[in-house]
């Protein structure tokens, strides 16, 4: 009985598309899975070109090759889309949205949640559609929510229409959440900083993929291969203390910019050109033990928090890494007490120690990696 409630009355999208999609199938093939639980008697053919329309109405460019596409093959904003597809392709009564656009740009944020009341509306010649929003962002509730529920280390604290809610608030917490906002003074620039990291002429590029058939594919032998550039030639430069915001749509290489620059692209198929230069030295064409060496002063966020922390290391293992390959003169107490430190910095406290990465929230496992990246004190 749940198993026919669920997907075709309830469905789901979920905080982290990474680990929600199979890896080993494509696209097309886990939307069309998710029309034929709702349409078990339509045709192949048609499914797929549903699936196609469900692509295209949540902002997927290029429909009908991004069918055909792996997960691994889509930037973050268009798995979470594709997600969203998923969901939709059901069309359940009720929608239980786990931060729907966590890693969307704002612009398609706002498509996305109008697509939503879109959906909502169309359902409601079919009885109608309730969406539930899991969210900490406040704006999405203002803009999209009629009513708002507030939480508190598993209470609810308060609940009421939105407009009442935001603009008389009755619980502290709540009040608290309404009156805080993000400080947003910025930092005096240190007169003749050095410069820590030069970009120049960057670009990416790979082989042509043919996603029909999910391989490469050239004319003959003896001709060169297309190639795709990701990344056209760029270059930047980001002194001691300042901060470069590098920000563009889905899909726009944000992300392989970042990867680019820190030599994580697979050369196999990658080809990067251009020149980086990381505290004066070559960083690009350094050998791999100069540039362990020099990892140190260079550490990153990564995007998909799940997808960069091992699942078979406890949290303590995993902050401290770093201190064990560069510092590995501290004994265990003091690896322990900088860890302890760094995690009380970023809002969870020494119970998070001996615990896994599955065992904590979306928003907790950002920041476990966030004091990951900071426990080093990089550059």
């Amino acid at each position: 009985r749940i198993r026919e409630i669920r997907g075709r009355e309830i469905a789901m999208i979920f905080q982290e598309p990474m680990t929600a999609l199979n890896p080993l199938f494509t696209i097309g093939n886990q939307i069309v899975e998710a029309v034929q639980v709702h349409e078990p008697l339509m045709p192949m053919e048609e499914c797929r070109h549903t699936a196609i329309a469900l692509l295209k109405k949540t902002g997927i460019p290029q429909p009908e090759e991004r069918f055909y596409a792996y997960p691994h093959q889509l930037s973050g904003g268009q798995r979470q889309r594709a997600m969203i597809a998923m969901a939709l392709a059901c069309k359940p009564r009720l929608l239980i949205a786990d931060e729907p656009t966590t890693a969307l740009d704002v612009s398609l944020r706002l498509q996305i949640l109008d697509l939503l009341k879109d959906l909502q509306e169309e359902a409601k010649e079919r009885g109608g559609m309730a969406i539930l929003l899991i969210t900490h962002d406040l704006n999405l509730v203002k803009h999209f929510a009629s009513r708002v529920g507030v939480l508190n280390q598993g209470c609810l604290v308060e609940c009421g229409p939105t407009h009442e809610v935001f603009s008389h608030p009755t619980n502290p917490y709540t009040e608290q959440l309404v009156n805080s906002q993000p400080v947003r003074e910025l930092l005096p620039l240190v007169p003749l900083a050095p410069v820590l990291l030069t970009v120049n002429q960057l670009s990416v590029s790979y082989p042509q993929s043919n996603f029909a058939n999910g391989s490469m594919r050239w004319r003959n032998w003896f001709s060169k291969a297309k190639r795709h550039q990701v990344l056209k030639p760029l270059s930047l430069e980001l002194k001691q203390g300042q901060t470069i915001g590098v920000i563009g749509e889905s899909g726009s290489g944000k992300t392989t910019l970042a990867m680019a620059i820190l030599g994580l692209l697979g050369e196999t198929t990658a080809k990067v050109e251009g020149d980086v230069s990381v505290l004066d030295q070559p960083w690009l064409s350094l050998r791999p033990i100069e540039r362990r060496a020099m990892r140190a002063h260079l550490q990153v966020i990564f995007q998909d928090p799940f997808g960069s922390l091992s699942p078979r290391m406890t949290i303590f293992q995993i902050v401290s890494e770093g201190l064990d390959v560069h510092q590995p003169h501290l004994s265990h107490d003091e690896r322990e007490s900088r860890v302890v430190e760094i995690l009380r910095e970023v809002g969870l406290d020494r119970s998070a120690l001996q615990r896994y990465p599955h065992e904590f929230s979306g928003g907790q496992r950002q920041r476990i990696a966030i004091a990951r990246a900071l426990i080093l004190k990089p550059q």
